[in-house]
């Protein structure tokens, strides 16, 4: 072969070479400068293919480089400046190639894993029982008129894709597999409904915090809450840091929400996720509570207040007010998020606004009275003694309302509630009928511990009031043990 003929060979192998590695920096520029474009997956394989195509890269075009310089030295007159641009061309390839690996690698480092938009981060996830086409059916009815009154759409894979995906592998077996768009450009997902081979017919439902977070909030109160009519056994599902949900076999049922088994904890890093969860847990309840704001702070006479929910016969459910059905999908929340939301509501004890303040102590109440019954379902007791500090405080409330309810919440909390009988004492000299009941609601809730509230009891039998003398008679016989809490 001629030396201009080699030349000529070696300087196309030299461009050829580059071609692989030329188009992982051209990706690569374009999945940081237009990540919309890309979804996730394909971001994640264009830096992930970097290192074969850099490899082939150097397979090919490095020999070819060496040879070039080489003849280029020992025939100056066919190797002109102009022959060698292909030379000059592929080491400053391989420097930026070899920047932009260098900083993938330590980014990594740094950052320990691939950082998430906001907007992409799990919220809230929920399992929800759809075990026949007709739920499954009716779930995306549900779903697509409460994205439709937020302007989104929702996409779901037909059945026959279904199907075909199952014939691939047993592993790909689903029932359901939707999302909720917001945008015509699919270009944010704020919902993904979907089950696996090893939860078929329970469906998980995952909330993203979303571009918009108090719309995806209205979104999200608007769908669960005709879920939970329709669905009433859906249950919560714990979600990591991450905002990943930890696999469907290490998860324990318990009848508020699912948990991870103690014993595969481990695999989750759990030790080192319980400040984000936490975190995360209470600025969701934090969001929740202050949605109380504005709703009567009183329930309403019927299926859903204590004058229905303990009688023998259930009550025939009117249509709900449009306050009413709002306040049952908070509850139907804050009950799904079990004991995170007393924190929250102890927060609102403290606020400006006196309808937050009363509305905090009437959902106290209802979390951890244990009657409250959302669509026909019962829902269990939650431990709120982590308000006691604010309960207590909240008896010198300037709105009675707010002390009447935080008196009789304390008596929720049972024994533990002992320090605040004397708060509760002090309630019981107030020229407030109502309040002088719920002093006394309160201390039978306590029983035993509230001894000391005796002798002021046994001066309210000859309240003027009938239901304070029999109020205080249910309390004295409480704390003397003579009555069952």
């Amino acid at each position: 072969m001629t030396p201009v003929a080699s030349r000529n060979v070696a300087n196309i192998l030299i461009f050829v070479g580059l071609v692989p590695i030329l188009l992982w920096l051209f990706l690569l520029a374009l999945s940081f400068l237009h990540p919309e474009a890309f979804l996730p997956w394909v971001s994640a394989g264009i830096i992930m293919f970097g290192m074969p195509l850099g490899m082939l890269s150097v397979f090919i075009a490095l020999p070819m480089m060496m040879l070039a310089r080489n003849r280029a030295a020992a025939n100056p007159t066919v190797w002109t400046r102009f022959h060698r641009l292909p030379f000059f061309f592929g080491v400053a390839t391989f420097v930026v190639a070899v920047i932009a690996g260098i900083w993938l690698v330590s980014n990594n480092f740094r950052r320990g894993e691939a950082r998430q938009p906001e907007s992409m981060k799990t919220v809230a996830a929920f399992e929800i029982p759809l075990p026949s086409e007709a739920d499954r059916d009716q779930f995306l009815s549900v779903l697509r008129a409460a994205a439709e009154v937020e302007g989104m759409h929702v996409d779901a894979t037909s059945k026959g894709d279904l199907e075909q995906e199952a014939k691939v592998s047993p592993n790909f077996q689903m029932t359901m597999n939707a999302a909720v768009w917001r945008s015509s450009n699919d270009n944010e997902a704020v919902a993904s409904a979907m089950d696996q081979f090893d939860h078929l017919g329970q469906v998980w439902l995952v909330f993203s915090r979303g571009e918009d977070p108090a719309m995806a909030i209205r979104f999200r109160e608007r769908a669960m809450h005709e879920i939970m009519l329709h669905w009433p056994s859906t249950l919560s599902l714990p979600i990591m840091s991450t905002g990943a949900i930890p696999l469907h076999r290490d998860l324990i049922r318990t009848p508020t929400g699912y948990i991870v088994k103690p014993s595969e904890a481990h695999k989750y890093d759990l030790t080192g996720t319980k400040t984000a969860l936490r975190a995360a847990g209470q600025q969701e309840a934090d969001a929740l509570v202050q949605q109380l704001s504005g709703l009567p702070a009183e329930l309403p006479s019927g299926p859903h207040s204590w004058l229905c929910n303990p009688a023998p016969a259930p009550c025939s459910p009117p249509p709900l007010p449009p306050d009413e059905a709002k306040r049952q999908s908070i509850y139907d929340q804050l009950f799904a998020l079990g004991s995170a939301s007393v924190p929250a509501l102890a927060r609102a004890l403290g606020s400006q606004d006196v309808s937050l303040r009363s509305n905090a102590a009437l959902a106290l109440g209802v979390l951890g009275g244990g009657w409250w019954t959302s669509s026909n379902r019962a829902q269990a007791k939650i431990d709120i003694s982590a308000a006691l500090p604010a309960l207590t405080t909240a008896l010198q409330d300037p709105d009675s309302r707010t002390r009447a309810l935080a008196a009789q919440d304390l008596g929720d909390i049972g024994a533990h509630a002992a320090p605040a009988v004397p708060a509760l004492v002090k309630l019981l000299a107030s020229d407030d009928e109502g309040l002088r009941n719920s002093a006394c609601i309160g201390l039978r809730g306590i029983g035993a511990p509230a001894a000391d509230a005796l002798p002021a009891l046994r001066s309210a039998l000859s309240d003027p009031s009938r239901d304070v003398r029999r109020f205080a008679e249910l309390a004295i016989a409480s704390i003397e043990g003579r009555l069952s809490q």
